[in-house]
C-alpha cells in the first residue's frame, strides 16, 4: 500500500533543497535506507537539479528557485535494498495558502485538504535563517509573519472541520531548515517555545503530535560566496517519522484483517460441521451451504491468514529498523506535552504495542 506525504511552507523556506539533499543521500544511502524514484524522470531531474546544488563554483545561484506548481513524486524507501514501503511525496508552492489569495472553493483548495486528510505525515518546513539573534520576541513575530499567518489559521480551520468528523490531524513534522544558521542563537527549549507561540491552535489537545525536526545541508554552505561544502544534518529522519506512522497503521489493519479471518474461519467450521451431520436431501429441500464449498473457503482463507502474518512479520521487523533511528528526534509533542527521553520510550511503546500481536 503506498502511502502519502504532504509538504507545506512559505517561499524560500527551503522545502525544494530539502528535497534534494534528502533524495540525494538516501538514494546513495544512510544507516542501510535507501529511497529511489519510481519515475525515471523524476531520478534525472532530481539528480541533475542536486548536482547544480552541489556546484561551488555557482555561488548562490546554485541553490534552486521556488516553484508555483504542485510537485508529486512516487519514491521507494528500502532497507538492504529490500522495500519497505512506497510513498507519494506532495508538494504544494509557496503562497498556496495565502489568505489574500486563495479560494477555498477551487479545487487545488480542496485537493490539499483532502492530501493533508490522506496522509500518513504533514511536513512543514520553517526557514532557519529567521531563528538568528537573541530577541525570542522578534523570532516569533518573523516566523508568524513568514510562515504562521497563512498555515497556522488553516491548520486551525481543518482541526475544527476534523473534530465535527470525529477525526484528527495527521502526525506533523515541522522541519527548520539551515539549522546550522541558527544552532548557536535558538536551543531546543526556545524553538519549542517559538513553534508552539507560531502554531498555537496544534497545542490545545492530547491528540496532536508534533516533531520538530532541525535540519542542514551543511554548517558552511553559505561561507565563502556560497561555496561551502553539503554536509547534511537529520535529512533522513522526517521520512523515517513518516514512515514509522505508516508501518504502524499497516500494522493495525493487518491485525484487523487477521481476526476478520478467524472469525470467518470459525464461522465457516461451525457451518461445515452442521452441514456435515445434515442429510444431502434436507439440505437441498431446506437450503443451507456445500460442505465442500465452506471447505474451499476455509482453506483458502487459512492462507490469506498466513500471508497477512507474514506481511505483518516484515512490517514488524522494519518498525523496529526505523526505530532505532528515532532516538535522533528529540523534540516531541504528544499527549499533551512535550516528552523526555523518558517519555519519548514510552509513548513510541505505547503507539506500537500493536507489535505483539504478531
Amino acid at each position: 500500500m503506498s502511502r502519502k506525504f504532504t509538504i507545506l511552507g512559505e517561499t524560500g523556506s527551503g522545502k525544494t533543497c530539502y528535497l534534494l539533499g534528502m533524495y540525494f543521500e538516501m538514494s546513495a544511502g544512510i544507516a542501510g535506507y535507501t529511497v529511489i524514484a519510481e519515475n525515471e524522470d523524476d531520478n534525472k531531474n532530481l539528480t541533475s537539479r542536486y548536482e547544480m546544488l552541489n556546484d561551488k563554483t555557482r555561488g548562490a545561484s546554485r541553490f534552486p528557485a521556488g516553484t508555483d506548481d504542485v510537485q508529486k513524486m512516487n519514491f521507494k524507501l528500502q532497507y538492504a535494498y529490500e522495500t519497505i514501503s512506497p510513498f507519494e511525496w506532495v508538494d504544494y508552492p509557496g503562497g498556496f495558502l495565502d489568505a489574500t489569495r486563495r479560494d477555498v472553493n477551487s479545487d487545488q483548495y480542496k485537493e490539499v485538504e483532502k492530501s493533508i486528510n490522506e496522509s500518513d505525515i504533514l511536513l512543514i518546513c520553517i526557514d532557519g535563517e529567521n531563528l538568528i539573534g537573541d530577541n525570542i520576541e522578534k523570532k516569533i513575530r518573523t516566523i508568524k509573519r513568514k510562515c504562521g499567518k497563512n498555515i497556522s489559521p488553516y491548520l486551525g480551520n481543518l482541526k475544527d472541520t476534523l473534530k465535527e468528523q470525529d477525526r484528527i490531524l495527521p502526525p506533523i513534522g515541522i522541519i527548520v531548515t539551515k539549522y546550522d544558521l541558527c544552532a548557536s542563537d535558538t536551543n531546543p527549549t526556545e524553538l519549542r517555545e517559538i513553534i508552539e507561540e507560531v502554531f498555537a491552535p496544534l497545542f490545545q489537545d492530547d491528540n496532536t503530535f508534533v516533531a520538530i525536526i532541525p535540519v542542514s545541508l551543511g554548517a558552511t554552505l553559505q561561507d565563502d560566496s556560497y561555496q561551502g561544502d553539503l554536509e547534511p544534518l537529520n535529512i533522513h529522519l522526517p521520512i523515517l517519522l513518516g514512515i514509522n506512522f505508516a508501518l504502524i497503521e499497516d500494522l493495525y489493519r493487518g491485525k484487523e484483517l487477521i481476526e476478520s479471518d478467524r472469525e470467518y474461519v470459525d464461522w465457516a467450521r461451525e457451518k461445515k460441521r452442521e452441514e456435515d451431520n445434515r442429510w444431502g436431501i434436507t439440505r437441498w429441500f431446506f437450503g443451507g451451504y456445500d460442505p465442500d464449498e465452506l471447505g474451499k473457503n476455509i482453506y483458502a482463507t487459512q492462507k490469506n491468514i498466513e500471508h497477512n502474518r507474514k506481511v505483518a512479520k516484515y512490517f514488524k521487523k522494519s518498525l523496529y529498523r526505523v526505530n532505532n533511528e528515532l532516538d535522533g528526534v528529540e523534540m516531541i509533542f504528544a499527549n499533551g506535552s512535550w516528552l523526555d527521553r523518558r517519555g519519548r520510550h514510552k509513548y513510541w511503546d505505547d503507539i506500537q504495542s500493536v507489535v505483539e500481536y504478531f
